[in-house]
Formats: C-alpha cells, structure tokens, sequence
C-alpha cells in the first residue's frame, strides 16, 4: 500500500486515469485501516493466549510489541501524500483523535509483551515507536496547515485589505 501511494501519489492531480484514482484511493483507505486491523489482531492474539504478560519474555511477546510501534510507523504514511482530497485536510482533528488512540494501543502491547525490559528488542522498539509517534502527528500537523481555515487565515496575514 505504501509503494502504491508513494509511486501514485503524486500523480492523483495529474492524471484522469479512473483505473488510477481508484487504485490510488484504495490504496489510501487501506493504509489507514491496516494498521489498526493488524494492532487489533495482536492485541487478541495475546488474549487468547492467556491474558497477562508470562514474563518469560518469549520471542512472540517481543516481535508483538515490536509490530505494533512498526504498524504506528506505517500510519504515519508515505510523505507523498497525506490527505486525498482538500476534504480530508477537514478532518484533522478525527485523525489526530485516531492517531492518538494508535499510540495509546501500541504503547499498551509494548509495555505488556515485554517483561521486565530485558528483551534484545526494547531499543529498537522505542526507537520505532518514537519514530512513528513523529511520523504520524507531522501527517496530523500537515493536515492542520493545509485545512481551510488555516488557509484563509494564512492568505489574510500575507495579503492584508487594504
């Protein structure tokens, strides 16, 4: 999904392909549903396999918790594209409401699938999930400036009535 908006992305205002702004939309709505579906599928995974952390810290608890900061990182989104539509710039605060919750839960299964912090991947899945937490508020902070209202406050700073 990521390819296609990032090879795509810049041409959605170039082309009038229908072949290519479906894929291209298609694209865009997956990206952001996939890794909610993938942290929830982590999240019941450690449910059914018994609810609480074992503290043995095995190697599925680590990967779990790393997935989940890389699946933040994926919602962060490609920088070619952050919102399809000027309607989209819209809906920042619903998106930062979103991310917000993203991160709650990838912090959630971080701190619950790795024990004691002595696993070889508690490095790099603060590293990852700082790295996303980054990527998706800049998305949100883009979203926020290019919105309507911005805009218009923007344009009447530059160019005031005379």
């Amino acid at each position: 999904m990521q390819t296609i908006l990032i090879l795509l992305g810049p041409l959605r205002n170039r082309t009038s392909s229908t072949l290519t702004t479906i894929l291209l939309w298609s694209a865009y709505l997956l990206a952001d549903w996939s890794p909610k579906f993938g942290v929830g599928l982590i999240t019941e995974s450690k449910r059914s396999a018994g609810g609480g952390v074992d503290g043995s810290g095995s190697g599925n608890n680590q990967l779990g918790a790393l997935w989940a900061q890389f699946l933040l990182l994926h919602l962060g989104g490609s920088d070619t594209i952050t919102a399809f539509s000027l309607e989209d710039n819209q809906l920042w605060l619903r998106q930062l409401f979103g991310v917000t919750a993203q991160a709650v839960a990838a912090g959630y299964i971080f701190f619950q699938m790795l024990p004691g912090g002595n696993s070889h991947l508690l490095i790099p899945s603060i590293f990852v999930f700082i790295a996303g937490a980054i990527k998706c508020f800049e998305r949100i902070r883009a979203m926020n400036l290019a919105s309507e209202k911005n805009v218009r406050e923007s344009i009447k700073k530059q160019f005031p009535v005379l």
